[in-house]
């Protein structure tokens, strides 16, 4: 929209409104990594850092200027709106074809997906207010991760192991045995541990799937299942792979540092695909429930 001409409203009139209005919004200026405080930095990110101690509404406000988590904010709080649309419309298509246990996995992942990407959302938006909502939000974050991590294999199972129910729940409750201990691990360990350890202890997690997984390529003999179901895994453990080599080599901005401060740095990269897996392995899961109910 230009100048409001019909008012009178010369050019440098509305620059200064424009700009005032900017000024509103943005009340801060984007500082150098030697300006913030290490738990807000990343390497090689040179710049592009909010101040720490903003208030929670000029936090808030940030989300629509430029800064360097803004990218981390968007790629997880748009797909975190859209799986719980997602869901509403499974329903709405798939209602008298669903299992009530199909409905419920389906429900816990698209869910638990939606509360793992808004809880990153928060995390990349708010961590720059202090150290103490630093450390809330890691383990917020840390929480949605894992939980995301365990909501992935019930669908699986009921669907992979359909003729098989004693099977499919003593898999159940191995995985949901494991997510108690994961949650008493987020929940009482010191902050400086769970940032340490975190990863390893999701990589864990995600490896539980390859033992049912293995089981159901043995026993089964389905091929059109087998084959959706190692697509589908295969797919998605690709893009978590590429994400978490490009997080833990913190490539490209390594080799280029301070030339992607704001758009390219490999945190990003790791968000994308996060979201991608998501979606992949939620499409995964319907096409295996699908091709399960109709053998």
């Amino acid at each position: 929209m230009g100048p409001d001409c019909s008012s009178g409203t010369t050019d440098d009139e509305w620059t200064a409104n424009t700009e005032s209005e900017a000024l509103k919004l943005r009340s801060w200026t984007a500082l150098s990594e030697e300006e913030v405080p290490s738990y807000v930095r990343y390497d090689c990110v040179t710049h592009g850092y909010r101040p720490v101690g903003l208030s929670w509404r000029e936090l808030v406000n940030s989300a629509f200027t430029v800064h360097n988590e803004l990218v981390n904010f968007w790629t997880h709080f748009v797909p975190a709106v859209l799986f719980p649309c997602a869901l509403l419309v499974l329903y709405a298509l798939s209602w008298s074809n669903l299992e009530p246990l199909d409905m419920l996995c389906f429900g816990i992942f698209f869910c638990t997906a939606s509360y793992c990407l808004f809880s990153s959302a928060m995390y990349h938006l708010f961590i720059c207010k202090s150290e103490e909502v630093c450390e809330l939000l890691t383990r917020q974050d840390a929480r949605g991760i894992l939980g995301l991590t365990c909501a992935s294999y019930p669908s699986m199972l009921v669907s992979i192991f359909r003729t098989m129910p004693v099977t499919r729940n003593l898999y159940i409750a191995m995985v949901l045995i494991f997510n108690v201990g994961t949650s008493l691990f987020v929940e009482f360990s010191s902050y400086k541990k769970l940032v340490r350890y975190r990863v390893q202890v999701m990589l864990f997690t995600a490896k539980l799937g390859i033992v049912p997984a293995v089981h159901f390529i043995i026993v089964h003999d389905d091929g059109k299942l087998i084959n959706a179901f190692i697509y589908g895994f295969l797919k998605m453990a690709a893009m978590y792979t590429f994400g978490i080599v490009i997080y833990g080599t913190q490539l490209p901005e390594r080799l280029f540092p301070g030339k992607v401060n704001i758009v390219g740095h490999s945190h990003q990269w790791w968000h994308v695909c996060v979201f991608l897996a998501s979606a992949s392995w939620a499409q995964s899961l319907w096409s295996i429930c699908s091709l399960s109910m109709s053998t």
